[in-house]
């Protein structure tokens, strides 16, 4: 229980490695993601047949040293916005992208090894 916390408790969860990331909220709905980061072959097809423009703009255009991090970011973020609006993982296309645009994600502090994302709908 929740002290002071009125009407319903929202809750997400994520978890990577050996991380887990729990969200809480009694106003808004929210959803979180952890992604480790990897080095993965595909991040620029997966950046640009999932993640919204600006999100791919910044994994294409990163320095070697930062690419994998800026995806983990932007797949972070992907997945906060979905939990938080009830969608599935799918695709990227122009009706997705305005309805990530809706949602609003909070700045985080990042962990060693790991990019973390909170998105609420105001």
């Amino acid at each position: 229980m929740l002290a002071g916390a009125a009407g319903d408790i929202r809750i997400s969860l994520s978890y990577a490695g050996d991380k887990v990331l729990i969200g809480l909220s009694c106003t808004q709905t929210i959803g979180v993601d952890i992604v480790q980061i990897d080095r993965i072959a595909e991040t620029l097809a997966l950046s640009r047949l999932y993640l919204p423009a600006i999100a791919c703009a910044t994994v294409f255009e990163a320095a070697p040293d930062v690419k994998d991090a800026n995806f983990a970011l932007g797949w972070a973020q992907l997945e906060a916005c979905c939990k938080a609006l009830g969608l599935p993982l799918a695709e990227i296309d122009k009706k997705r992208e305005m309805a990530y645009a809706n949602c609003e994600l909070v700045d985080c502090k990042q962990i060693s090894g790991y990019r973390m994302a909170v998105a609420i709908l105001p």
